[in-house]
């Protein structure tokens, strides 16, 4: 008897996070559960071979199909939203996606420019895990961006954290380990080849990243 496990960190749920999860189960002939089964057997048998590069793509497909299994199973989905509220969450999220550099960006900024109450924007952010908690998975998620596609190091690791909003570069660290499994320069050294995945030995970088999501 064999299984083949993917843990993903709540983080990586987007939405589908805000569900309740507990012993959720997917018939087997669900064919959003079958895609993601085919999918796991697939990046089990790449693994070893991804590149950097490669790795952070197949994370979020991975994320991206848990999602769709949840969605196919939870009893709330993103589709009962009603229409106004989907039209501000959209507003509020390329609000957030201009001022990701802006350090004063806030709940309190954000719900004044969208023009609604605290209150009402917690209530349309509570499935994406709340508003913080998505900027700061914004910023997080584009400085990853930054790193990998900055091959020859040009921009220094505190210069990324201070242009997506941290002041501080042990907040940086912190949050980017937090959520990535791994520091912003161990990240770098993949970028510009000085880590292999196909060592799979050791615990480094976006192997132990994606073994242990």
């Amino acid at each position: 008897f064999r299984t083949l496990n993917l843990m993903l960190p709540r983080a990586l749920l987007g939405p589908a996070a805000g569900f309740d999860l507990h012993g959720l189960v997917a018939p087997e002939d669900s064919p959003s559960a079958r895609l993601l089964a085919g999918f796991m057997h697939a990046l089990w048998e790449n693994l070893p071979h991804l590149t950097a590069a490669e790795a952070r793509p197949m994370a979020l497909a991975a994320s991206a199909l848990v999602q769709g299994v949840i969605f196919a199973q939870a009893d709330v989905a993103w589709e009962d939203a009603r229409p106004a509220d989907k039209v501000r969450i959209a507003r509020a999220r390329s609000l957030i996606d201009a001022r990701l550099d802006d350090p004063d960006l806030s709940p309190d900024s954000v719900a004044a420019e969208l023009g609604v109450s605290r209150a009402k924007l917690y209530r349309l952010f509570k499935p994406l895990g709340g508003v913080s908690a998505f900027v700061q998975a914004r910023r997080l998620d584009h400085a990853f961006r930054t790193i990998m596609e900055d091959k020859a190091g040009a921009v220094s690791l505190s210069e990324v954290g201070y242009r997506h909003g941290f002041r501080s570069d042990a907040n940086f660290n912190r949050a980017f380990r937090r959520r990535f499994g791994a520091p912003p320069g161990r990240l770098r050294d993949a970028a510009e080849g000085r880590e292999a995945l196909s060592d799979v030995r050791r615990p480094d970088l976006i192997w132990d990243w994606l073994r242990d999501l």
